[in-house]
């Protein structure tokens, strides 16, 4: 079904070696729990030959978080913005714990690591090394540990040109839906299915503005798709 979809999209697909979709669009269309399609998905990685399962040239991975929601019959406008709430918000916290743990991992080697290798080269220094046991089996204890962790206030640099660039890349591919997500997205170089990298890539704001915060970068790429519209 995959392939049906792309070859409608695309006229060399023998030459396409490498396939991105949405599972959830996948399902959908063939009345599946996305649950299966992924199991099924996976079970292409590997093939039996002489009775011996072994791994097969096949590759599967999935990339991109994402939801479906099942309701029963048509539901009114407030409980669709509960749901997307509800949806958003665990987006968010998956994500803040995803950034806590990076700045925790940083952090942590930041303060066991020495500026050379000649400053540890002639003994083991045991007080970094309690220090390092220590954050890891705090790390492994649970998000608990995470929850009086602060993240670093980000702000943008060159607000001016960023937004100068939101709307020059907007007017030059009228053709495209954008959304904040997906311009912030090219701005850091983040392929998807809609503006997959091996196309993109020719793109002159293609990771244009990777030394900027990417939630900073789609808060203000949706302000600026408001006020174009």
């Amino acid at each position: 079904m995959a392939f049906a979809m792309e070859f409608k999209q695309s006229d060399n697909i023998e030459k396409i070696n490498k396939l991105d979709f949405s599972v959830y669009d996948i399902a959908r269309i063939i009345n599946w729990d996305c649950g299966i399609v992924k199991r099924h998905l996976k079970d292409l990685e590997w093939i039996t030959v002489n009775n011996q399962i072994k791994r097969s040239p096949i590759n599967v991975d999935f990339a991109n978080l994402g939801f479906r929601l099942h309701a029963p019959g048509n539901i009114d406008c407030n409980l669709q913005d509960t749901a997307l709430d509800s949806l958003y918000n665990r987006v968010k916290l998956q994500e803040t714990i995803a950034l806590k743990s990076l700045e925790i991992v940083y952090q942590t080697f930041d303060k066991v690591s020495f500026n050379s290798v000649e400053e540890c080269i002639d003994e083991v220094d045991l007080k970094h090394s309690e220090i390092l046991k220590s954050k890891v089996r705090e790390y492994f204890s649970g998000e608990a540990y995470m929850n009086d962790l602060p993240l670093p206030e980000e702000t943008l640099v060159n607000e001016d040109q960023i937004v100068t660039d939101i709307r020059d890349l907007i007017r030059s591919y009228k053709d495209c839906n954008f959304t904040g997500r997906a311009v912030a997205r090219i701005f850091h170089g983040i392929q998807s299915p809609n503006f997959p990298a091996v196309v993109w890539y020719r793109c002159h704001y293609w990771r244009q503005h990777l030394d900027q915060d990417f939630n900073l970068l789609c808060k203000i790429a949706t302000r600026e798709l408001l006020l174009m519209r």
